[in-house]
């Protein structure tokens, strides 16, 4: 036989399978049609709540909580840690109020920080390692003050072993300072 001759004889087998290959994924799909639709639309309506959450839900929510921020943080620039803390309604919320009401965005975790500077500076030690632990910020410098202020806080409560912990972790952490 001819090269050519085989040539052709595996091109069409080469057919053959492809159009077996392609019998058998139509013979799937018509099988599993309405699985599969259920999947794709299970998938797009949970991309379409996500998207919906986040675009109608929770970056309002942040414009809100950076709006409220910004009246307490001209009160901490100020030194007047208790007004920024609690807030003089109906001017300003508080850092403790935002921190509570926003608390999952960014604002809201940056808000649990500066309550928790606002404690420590007004000497309520408890009250600040316990907002100061609610800050997870991506901001390394500041994330390393927060740790280095939770062992200060930890010092002043003559809890040296907790605090020794919390400088070593702050000087662990990867930081230009």
């Amino acid at each position: 036989m001819s090269k050519k001759k085989q040539a052709e004889l595996r091109e069409e087998k080469d057919w053959e399978r492809i159009g077996t290959a392609v019998a058998e994924s139509e013979r799937f799909i018509e099988k599993y049609q309405k699985q599969i639709f259920i999947g794709v639309g299970a998938i797009v309506l949970v991309v379409l709540v996500a998207l919906s959450v986040r675009n109608f839900y929770l970056e309002p929510r942040e414009v809100a909580a950076q709006n409220e921020m910004y009246k307490s943080q001209a009160f901490f620039a100020a030194d007047s840690f208790r007004v920024a803390l609690e807030g003089n309604e109906p001017n300003s919320m508080g850092f403790k109020q935002i921190a509570s009401e926003y608390g999952f965005t960014a604002s809201g975790k940056l808000a649990s920080a500066y309550a928790g500077i606002c404690y420590y500076r007004l000497g309520q030690y408890d009250n600040a390692i316990k907002a100061l632990s609610n800050f997870d910020g991506d901001d390394s410098y500041f994330a390393v003050s927060i740790v280095g202020l939770t062992g200060d806080c930890y010092v002043e409560l003559n809890e040296t072993s907790k605090a020794l912990d919390y400088f070593e972790k702050a000087a662990d952490m990867d930081n230009q300072v």
